[in-house]
């Protein structure tokens, strides 16, 4: 019955064209026909009929084409959106990994200079967070609308960063204000126990980012599969 519903036009498409076929070269179809008193105007209404089916089944498949334009012009735009959110916290991750690995070699670094006459100079900018810290409300943002399920592992990574930076900046602080690490201080005494935090964190954080990457490039594979479909 469905089917019916879906091809009604088609076969009331081809009944017609088999009258008219039959009725212009059959001699007995015809002759049958004009013995049945059906005369000329009834043959040209279903021959006009037939014209205004035909537009109407036009009608339709340009219709259904226009819709199915839309939808794939919706779907790329989806996914374009999904490409420009992905680069964008991609982008973040790989600048939390630098500064990671800038957080652990800066208090190593640290670590060989106190109580000697060698300067430490912040050469990977631990101190200065502004550039770094710029784009965070973008990034999360992205990810919290386009990339939901890695919130929460993104969340946690950032509260990881958060304290590794914050103990190698007061390190460095305390470092830089007591001679370059020639005045002892409580904190800088306790240098090993900071130095072993910060390893302690950046194991915990682990391959967090790079599976934050991979659920991102999946989502947006997704996508594309999606477009293909269409």
């Amino acid at each position: 019955m469905e089917w019916l519903k879906q091809n009604a036009l088609n076969i009331i498409l081809a009944a017609l064209v088999a009258f008219t076929v039959a009725y212009l070269f059959s001699n007995g179809f015809r002759a049958k026909i004009i013995s049945m008193n059906i005369d000329a105007g009834m043959i040209a209404g279903l021959v006009a009929s037939f014209a205004l089916l035909v537009s109407i089944k036009q009608g339709i498949e340009i219709k259904k084409q226009s819709v199915r334009n839309m939808n794939f012009a919706y779907r790329m735009n989806v996914k374009s959106k999904f490409e420009d959110m992905a680069q964008i916290v991609i982008a973040k991750l790989y600048s939390i990994d630098n500064r990671r690995h800038a957080c652990v070699a800066t208090m190593g670094h640290l670590k060989q200079v106190i109580g000697t006459d060698t300067q430490y100079r912040d050469g990977y900018s631990i101190a200065s967070t502004d550039a770094f810290n710029s784009d965070n409300l973008q990034s999360t943002a992205a990810l919290d609308v386009y990339f939901p399920l890695e919130s929460e592992k993104w969340n946690e990574v950032i509260d990881i960063l958060n304290e590794m930076g914050s103990i190698a900046s007061t390190t460095l602080l305390n470092y830089t204000e007591n001679d370059y690490g020639k005045k002892s201080t409580n904190y800088l005494d306790n240098i090993d126990r900071h130095i072993a935090r910060v390893k302690e964190l950046d194991e915990k954080m682990g391959n967090k980012p790079q599976e934050i990457r991979d659920g991102i490039i999946e989502e947006v594979n997704k996508h594309t599969l999606n477009i293909s479909k269409v």
